[in-house]
């Protein structure tokens, strides 16, 4: 947060907290702390919130994952469960025990239901998303393709897309750009003018 509001004091800047900015902290409490921190400057943090700027609408959520990228999504909550540190290193409230995989399910549903509201409200050419998780199978880094954990990342919303245009494995969406900081990627965006690649 430091960083942003110093480093790019000159321009707005849309934030998404990623599963690692919640270890040692307490989900959600933590949105709730980011939120005063940015209060008053450049920093804009969203966590299923819109942030109009000029024309366009950012919406922004963390996205997380109901596991269901696979034909088995209790195994790969299992998996996760065992495998990945936001579940051993994320809190909920207090005497509330450890972030669980339920609790990324219902987090994700809330969010998916607060997009596909906001979604249908906007002009999709003048709608920007920005997540951390990735909507899509397609977005999923070709090293990862396989992996038992790429579940963890993402979940495919067909309607959100349009169909067939894909460019170096990032969707084409019927919405302006979909930004998505995970899914084994850098931080990666595709707009729906850029031409499809292969």
């Amino acid at each position: 947060m430091k960083w942003a509001k110093q480093s790019c004091s000159g321009c707005p800047v849309i934030y998404v907290a990623g599963n690692h900015e919640y270890y040692q902290h307490v989900c959600p409490d933590l949105i709730n702390d980011l939120k005063r921190e940015a209060s008053g400057s450049n920093v804009h943090v969203l966590e299923n919130d819109a942030f109009q700027m000029d024309d366009f609408v950012f919406l922004g959520c963390t996205l997380w994952t109901d596991f269901r990228l696979g034909p088995d999504y209790l195994r790969s909550m299992l998996h996760a469960e065992s495998e990945m540190s936001d579940f051993r290193l994320i809190r909920k409230g207090k005497g509330q025990g450890i972030f669980s995989t339920i609790d990324s399910v219902k987090i994700h549903a809330a969010s998916v239901r607060w997009l596909t509201r906001e979604l249908a409200q906007h002009d999709p050419a003048r709608t920007i998303v920005v997540t951390h998780h990735a909507p899509s199978a397609r977005s999923i880094a070709p090293w990862q393709t396989g992996n038992g954990l790429s579940a963890r990342l993402l979940r495919t919303w067909k309607s959100w897309f349009k169909p067939a245009r894909f460019r170096s494995g990032f969707m084409v969406t019927r919405i302006s750009m979909w930004t998505i900081k995970s899914a084994g990627h850098g931080l990666s965006a595709i707009s729906a003018d850029t031409p499809p690649s292969g």
